[in-house]
């Protein structure tokens, strides 16, 4: 992403950083028909929990529809048998 802004009659561009976790997940073990389900939702997961750093609560409250949008359709792809759950991440039952 690229944000310019115009001082004094000059273009003043700055890049702004992607942040990428260095984790490769592999195909995991199913379902069988959304095989790339782990990789997905780990994703989705770390955005879900970035969008808490967003000041602005407009562009935070429509990057949590987004988010929102892609887990139903995780949901969805995953099919029954699948839940999935964006609760807190790291949170065990007993």
């Amino acid at each position: 992403m690229e944000i310019c802004f115009y001082i004094n009659g000059k273009r003043h561009c700055f890049y702004i950083p992607i942040y990428v976790y260095p984790i490769k997940i592999v195909k995991g073990p199913g379902p069988v028909n959304y095989q790339w389900l782990v990789a997905d939702a780990s994703l989705v997961a770390s955005v879900n929990e970035a969008i808490k750093n967003i000041e602005d609560g407009g562009v935070r409250s429509a990057l949590q529809s987004g988010i929102n949008n892609a887990v139903q359709a995780m949901q969805k792809r995953a099919g029954e048998g699948v839940t999935i759950n964006m609760g807190q991440a790291g949170a065990t039952s007993a």
